[in-house]
């Protein structure tokens, strides 16, 4: 009898497995999305060609919100979140919204080159360049340093965080890590990691 209950769960269990799915939400509808950010119960959308989308409904609706990024029908890369600050980067640099995408101001003074890739460790916010390499804001993007030390590579297409590890995707097909943070240039440490 504890077989059949046994077998019986283990249906049941496998039959709600093969049923979950997707669903869509209705939009943004503004081109193709490129990056997703959440801040509190806000939902941004960076796009091509049509710029940032806000939901403030769980995705039922969307609207545009792109006052101040210079140049967003060139489309938004990546999105990042530090607490309420909201950055969206494209090939005119980094752009910070403090009122969740009312109004946007640029924040890259120090970084040359299109931003192509945003990442957040605590409130240390990276941006990846198509040409430049890294640069780290301690500032929340009032300033910026160019952080290339070991790099090989100066296209970052991606990052990703684990913990106070940043590991940094380039043009080449190869991975760096830094295990200190990105605090400062001489310390860090970057190898690169094999596919």
């Amino acid at each position: 009898k504890m077989k059949k209950i046994l077998l019986l769960a283990a249906i049941i269990l496998t039959a709600n497995l093969t049923q979950a799915q997707w669903q869509q939400t209705n939009g943004p509808n503004g081109g193709a999305v490129y990056c997703l950010a959440v801040s509190d119960t806000n939902i941004f959308a960076g796009t091509i060609p049509d710029g940032v989308f806000l939901s403030t409904d769980s995705s039922t609706s969307w609207s545009a919100v792109n006052t101040g990024i210079y140049n967003y029908s060139s489309g938004i890369y990546c999105l990042a979140v530090i607490g309420t600050n909201i950055f969206a980067a494209n090939n005119y640099g980094v752009f910070l919204s403090t009122n969740y995408g009312t109004s946007w101001s640029g924040a890259s003074t120090g970084i040359s080159g299109g931003v192509i890739s945003l990442a957040v460790i605590g409130t240390n916010l990276f941006a990846g360049t198509g040409y430049n390499g890294v640069f780290l804001s301690t500032n929340n993007g009032t300033s910026w340093l160019q952080k290339n030390n070991g790099l090989t590579n100066n296209t970052i297409t991606s990052f990703g965080v684990n913990g106070s590890n940043i590991f940094a995707g380039t043009g080449d097909g190869k991975v760096f890590l830094s295990t200190n943070n990105g605090t400062s240039c001489s310390d860090i440490v970057c190898s690169a990691c094999p596919l």
